[in-house]
Order: C-alpha cells, then sequence, then structure tokens
C-alpha cells in the first residue's frame, strides 16, 4: 500500500515538472519566477530578483566575454529577457498551483492561465 502512495507523488511530482516546462529557458530564469509563485507571494517580487538577475548577467557578460559591464542599453536588454522569463516561469507555476490545488473550483484555460470551472 504504502509503495502505491510513493508511486502516486512521484508521478505527480513528475507531471508537475513536465507542467513547469514551458520554456527553453536557462533554469535560473525559469526557476526564479517558478520560486516566487510557489511560495504564494506575490508577482511585483519577480521584477524586483529578476532586475537583480539582470545585473548579474550582465557582469557575467563583462567577465566571461569582454562586455560592457556599466550599459544601460545592455542591461535593459538582459533585464526585459529576464523579466519576460521570470514573468512566463511565475504564470506557468501558478497556474499549475491554482489547478492542482482548486481543482474543483478552477480548470485551465491555455498554457499559463486558468479559470473558474463552469457548472
Amino acid at each position: 500500500m504504502e509503495k502505491s502512495g510513493r508511486n502516486t507523488v512521484a508521478a505527480r511530482n513528475i507531471k508537475l515538472q513536465k507542467n513547469t516546462r514551458s520554456t527553453n529557458a536557462p533554469p535560473t530564469r525559469r526557476y526564479s519566477g517558478r520560486a516566487i509563485a510557489v511560495t504564494w507571494r506575490p508577482i511585483w517580487q519577480v521584477a524586483i530578483y529578476t532586475l537583480v538577475l539582470g545585473a548579474v548577467v550582465r557582469f557575467f557578460h563583462m567577465a566571461l566575454f569582454g562586455g560592457t559591464l556599466l550599459s544601460a542599453h545592455y542591461y535593459a536588454v538582459d533585464a526585459l529577457v529576464c523579466l519576460a522569463f521570470g514573468f512566463a516561469g511565475f504564470q506557468a507555476a501558478r497556474m499549475a498551483q491554482m489547478t492542482r490545488q482548486y481543482g474543483w473550483l478552477m480548470e485551465r484555460h491555455g498554457p499559463v492561465r486558468w479559470r473558474r470551472k463552469t457548472p
């Protein structure tokens, strides 16, 4: 009996992981939004964390590839890419949460949206 319970939990975890793999982004960008959604924090925190992540990406570009560190244009591009993947990861994880935890009330409505079930 316990073995089937573990298999069910493992299958649910694998299914959850597949649901959150909505992008082909590097794990850091994809999981930064997911980490905020899983802990039920508000979406505006994604912006704060990904703006910091954009600065880190800019530093890596400078350190590894000889890019410019203090360039507003390149920082804006890096930050916007991080924001896009962060928000996408947040929405995918929040959709999985809402449909899993409130399955009796919510249903999937597209890849990153949910809606109330109609009676």
